[in-house]
């Protein structure tokens, strides 16, 4: 495969289209939201080729959508003061990007980690570890392939979004984008209700080794006949009588999970965790 190379082409701050009430403007972190690290829940996005949509058109549409999207989750165009977001409209950053002639489909044959990693926006700002912690709270980075395909890489800072809140926020810009706004209802950023609020005074020691311990990634690819198979085990007549791919191998990953929890009988090293984030 050859050499992936990623050109930022522009970068631009996408604000609210509509203002953010007063009585919205502060947003309390609950104790878990503050004494997260700093870091980002990244998700990717991989489009093929569409001979009737233009780059240019794609990123327009995606700003505009993205923009109205925003109305409703108003804290990611917000900024971290200290144990509180200041929901001021202060946006998002989104960037656009080009790819050499490696095509997509390259890419997604045999992802290479560090080369997937230049599909983020974080390549935009100095210090990612530091800007987690302060803003922004949201980036977005839409590379377009010579080939006609797209990527979409986007941040979300982890002390107001895990991963089913990404998804929430990823399928209502999807609505956006496809002109069903009316079918988006906002969410809740609630945590500060289950959880004690943030306290300042109260912190972690910060583990200096924290970036610098191995990981192994490891990537599984279920084919067309094996999804199909795994979703009429995955039917039920009382619950989903038909469900999706994604739908099908979530639950398997999750029946997984929750049996690896089950025979762990020291729970403080079970391998997944909930918090409350964006309902």
């Amino acid at each position: 495969m050859e050499m992936m190379k990623v050109e930022t082409i522009s970068k631009e701050i996408i604000k609210p289209s509509s203002t953010t009430p007063n009585d919205l403007r502060t947003l309390q972190l609950s104790i878990y939201d503050h004494i997260l690290p700093p870091v980002y829940t990244a998700a990717f996005l991989f489009y093929t080729k569409d001979e009737l949509i233009s780059p240019e058109h794609s990123s327009n549409k995606l700003k505009t959508s993205l923009s109205e999207t925003l109305t409703k989750f108003y804290p990611l165009a917000g900024r971290i003061n200290g144990v509180t977001i200041d929901c001021n409209d202060e946006g998002a950053i989104f960037v656009d990007a080009r790819v050499n002639s490696c095509p997509l489909s390259d890419v997604l044959r045999c992802p290479d980690f560090k080369a997937i990693q230049q599909l983020l926006p974080v390549d935009v700002i100095d210090n990612p570890y530091e800007a987690a912690s302060t803003w922004p709270l949201l980036l977005v980075k839409a590379t377009y392939f010579s080939c006609g395909g797209m990527a979409i890489g986007i941040c979300i800072s982890h002390k107001i979004a895990d991963a089913a809140s990404i998804s929430t926020f990823i399928r209502s810009w999807a609505a956006m984008a496809r002109g069903e706004g009316e079918s988006v209802a906002g969410p809740e950023f609630a945590a500060a209700n289950f959880y004690p609020p943030a306290n300042p005074f109260f912190k972690l020691p910060v583990d200096e080794h924290a970036n610098k311990i191995s990981r192994i990634t490891k990537r599984f690819v279920f084919g067309a006949s094996k999804l199909e198979e795994l979703r009429t085990k995955a039917a039920s007549a009382d619950v989903v009588a038909r469900p999706t791919r994604v739908e099908s191998v979530t639950a398997l990953l999750w029946k997984a999970f929750v049996a690896a929890a089950s025979s762990n009988t020291n729970t403080s090293q079970r391998p997944f965790s909930s918090t409350p984030k964006m309902n």
